[in-house]
This record gives structure tokens, sequence and C-alpha cells, in this order.
């Protein structure tokens, strides 16, 4: 979700410098204000999130033995008992971080995605501490999770390079959607509302002729109504 932690309604540009743990934010509070703030180590895997409650903050996945740690900077993950948690040890080495709005819109859950014996199953860190879990694709799929249907929450998905294909399942009636739009070159995909109608689009960018590509869902992920931009 996009990157708020000063509350003003406006993403902010983030950086994490690994070398140093530091993170640098940008327009902080005002425009042209930088603050800074120090989380993480070295090898740790960089991730922003939305506690419930609270602005947006930060945290750093570590991989202690076989094993991925999470660590929330600020008030952590709320729990249903009202408890919160700035440290969870959840996925395993290999996992692809998913972290998004999974349960609430606008709140966070960890989540990872782990390819194994040809499928792609999606674990998702709920509030009351139970596991969901979910099945897709397979072997040469990449995930791309976002909010597809509009309902605030994300959608299990995976982008298919082979057949230039979207699959999708929605989290509003758990349908499944497949949608054929991609470059035949290359597909470099981005995330993000483009259209504003509260649905995320199914973008990419072509690196050859250096244009953006999006199949909007204001038209119903109509394949000959996509747009594009220099």
């Amino acid at each position: 979700s996009p990157f708020d932690p000063d509350g003003d309604g406006e993403s902010n540009p983030v950086v994490w410098r690994p070398s140093t743990g530091a993170w640098f934010i940008r327009d902080f509070g005002q425009t042209g204000n930088n603050f800074a703030v120090s989380w993480g180590l070295p090898g740790d895997i960089p991730f922003v999130y939305d506690p419930k409650g609270s602005t947006s903050e930060v945290g750093v996945v570590r991989l202690v033995g076989t094993d991925l740690l999470w660590f929330f900077h600020g008030p952590g993950f709320l729990r249903s008992n009202n408890t919160r948690t700035t440290l969870l040890t959840f996925g395993i080495f290999g996992d692809i971080l998913v972290p998004g709005p999974w349960e609430e819109a606008g709140v966070t859950n960890p989540a990872v995605a782990r390819l194994f014996n040809n499928v792609w199953t999606f674990y998702i860190y709920k509030a009351d501490g139970s596991i969901r879990t979910a099945t897709i694709g397979q072997n040469g799929d990449l995930p791309k999770v976002q909010d597809y249907d509009g309902d605030g929450r994300f959608d299990i998905a995976v982008f298919r390079p082979a057949a230039a294909r979207t699959i999708v399942i929605y989290s509003s009636n758990s349908s499944t959607h497949n949608f054929d739009f991609a470059s035949g070159t290359a597909d470099h995909t981005v995330r993000g509302d483009i259209t504003g109608d509260g649905a995320d689009d199914i973008s990419f960018w072509e690196p050859i002729s250096g244009l953006f590509f999006s199949l909007t869902s204001d038209n119903n992920f109509n394949d000959t109504l996509g747009r594009n931009k220099n």
C-alpha cells in the first residue's frame, strides 16, 4: 500500500540503505523535509507496512537459520486479542515477501509466497494468529499481488510470462480470472491504481519502447482498451 508515515494523505518516497540499516524518508511532515531512522542490518529484507490505528511504518525480515524473522518498527502488528507484536517468526528460506492488506483495507498482514512441487502457495498471517493458505499457478509464474477487485484487500495472483497472462483469485468472491496482457519481449510489472477508481490495474513497462501499458479496471480489464503513456 502507499507509504504515508506522516499521515498527510500523500505517499512519501523512501529508501533503505542496507550497508548501515538506515531508512531515509522524503517530505516527512512538509515538502523538502528529510527524516532518517535506523532499523535493520546488512542482509535484511526491507518492507513497509500500515499498522492498524497508526500511520505507515517500516520493518525488516531477517533470515535466522532457515526461518524468517519479521522485525516491526513502531507499534507493530495488531492481533485480534488487542495485543501488538514487533517480532514474528513467519516463513522460511526461499519465500517471497508479499505483505499487504489481506484481511482489512489499510492494514498490513505479513504474508509470503512459496514455490514447492511446481505450485505457488500463499501463506497469510492473520490477526487471530491463524495462517490462511491458498495455492495457484505453476513453476515459472511470478507472484503479482494487488487489489484487482477494488475491495481494499489484496487478491492472490501470479503472472505467467510464458503466456503473458495474469491469473487472479478475487478476495471479494474467491472467483478466478485470467487476463492476457503483457509484453512479448520483457515484462517489468508495475503496481498501482492508474485510473483512480479504487481498483489496481494490470500494468507493465516495456524497456525497448520506453512505454508504460495499463489494462485498466474501469473498463473491466478489456484488453482492446489498454492505455499507454511515454
